[in-house]
């Protein structure tokens, strides 16, 4: 897969934004903070999509078990070693009362010691479903994920999603959560189905980010967008859908793919002391 750079500022953007999320309060940004502080809500939406847009490359092309459990790995070894790190500052370093079930949630679900690992633990379940599905129903994956965004909306605006709230801390979240990030692992996986059958032809996918806009400033003068939806998990609705797929689709085609791109001239080495080329 070639790398795109767009998608590359897109990440960093991001990341800047999960800071703001997690440091701070808006009354103690300064002005330039202030004008990234409406676009928090967007990190999460947008890395669950960019994660299964990139997923979507190998699920398509290299779908054996090898490659699963790799990926598998890369996801989770992080969590269990922030696990221990975290164990070992709040309970030796800080001496608070921290129990060695709490470092057995934290490995398992992410959501214990350090709660904001609860994505990593959803990233591997959804990772893993949708290993099965293009396993064992490759022919119909289409279908599927919009059958999946269908279903996981109608469990968030029926309010049946937080039935999750009633179990505890560790597992609340990571289930009503996994629940809400369905949309956007499916959205992902169908704009790289997207993308990649107009990768030559860029102005249909600009037609395409204009629609999206358009059907968002529809859905807001429909009823059904402003039906109750659990506001427990945060990251619940269409709204934020069209907003993650629209902002990926738009530094996709950011107008360059690749440093080839960019005109940067070859450095040459050949006038180096003691180095030839």
């Amino acid at each position: 897969m070639i790398r795109n750079v767009g998608l590359d500022l897109l990440k960093i953007w991001m990341c800047f934004e999960v800071i703001l999320c997690h440091f701070g309060q808006d009354n103690e940004y300064g002005l330039f903070a202030l004008l990234f502080d409406k676009f928090r809500v967007l990190a999460v939406p947008v890395f669950m999509t960019l994660s299964f847009f990139f997923a979507s490359h190998w699920l398509n092309t290299s779908l054996n078990m090898g490659k699963l459990r790799t990926r598998i790995m890369r996801i989770y070894i992080p969590m269990f070693v922030w696990a221990i790190i975290y164990f070992i500052i709040l309970g030796v370093i800080l001496c608070q009362n921290v129990s060695w079930t709490k470092l057995l949630w934290q490995m398992t679900t992410g959501h214990s010691l350090n709660p904001a690992m609860w994505f990593n633990s959803v990233l591997i379940i959804l990772t893993c479903l949708y290993f099965a599905i293009y396993k064992l129903a490759y022919n119909h994956t289409v279908i599927i994920n919009v059958c999946l965004i269908v279903i996981a909306f109608l469990l968030e605006y029926k309010g049946i999603n937080a039935f999750f709230k009633t179990y505890r801390f560790e597992i609340s979240y990571p289930l009503g959560r996994l629940i809400e990030m369905i949309p956007y692992a499916s959205g992902g996986l169908l704009l790289h189905k997207v993308v990649n059958a107009l990768s030559k032809r860029k102005e249909y996918i600009t037609i395409i980010l204009i629609s999206i806009f358009l059907l968002e400033i529809l859905l807001k003068r429909c009823y059904f967008i402003h039906l109750p939806i659990s506001k427990s998990f945060d990251y619940g609705g269409i709204t934020l859908l069209l907003r993650a797929v629209w902002i990926v689709a738009l530094f996709y085609i950011v107008p360059f793919d690749d440093c080839s791109t960019l005109n940067v001239p070859p450095i040459s080495l050949s006038n180096v002391p003691g180095i030839s080329e």
